[in-house]
């Protein structure tokens, strides 16, 4: 989705900035939705990754913030064992490559979630037609 259909939905962002370790991508901030969307300029400027820790956040109708991630994980329907963890100090991350997904956990509970374009190869994104 390109900007102008972002902004259609979401009108203006609250904040616009370019990422500083990726030039090519564009952040716009919606605070009240705690929601940050990224465009990839060099991709038609088009929507390819978010961000969110909104509480009302849902996927496939199953609410996923301050969710204990085992609930999670058995709602979405998906076997554990291709969800990716990495333990850091304070959090741990579940990633579900399929679907370029990352539920951000601490307390055992989801904080935030990352949802990205997943790629078809090492160069190349999996762009919906």
């Amino acid at each position: 989705m390109p900007r102008p259909e972002v902004e259609k939905i979401f009108g203006k962002p609250n904040r616009e900035l370019i990422d500083s370790d990726d030039q090519n991508e564009l952040i716009w901030e919606y605070s009240d939705k705690k929601l940050w969307l990224t465009f990839y300029q060099n991709e038609a400027d088009r929507l390819g990754y978010l961000r969110s820790s909104n509480s009302g956040l849902t996927i496939n109708d199953i609410k996923i913030i301050d969710k204990k991630i085992d609930d999670v994980i058995n709602q979405l329907d998906t076997k554990s064992e291709l969800w990716e963890i990495e333990d850091y100090d304070t959090f741990r991350t579940y990633f579900l490559e399929s679907n370029w997904l990352t539920l951000n956990v601490e307390y055992e509970r989801v904080t935030d979630i990352e949802l990205g374009l997943p790629f078809k190869n090492e160069d190349e994104y999996d762009w919906p037609k």
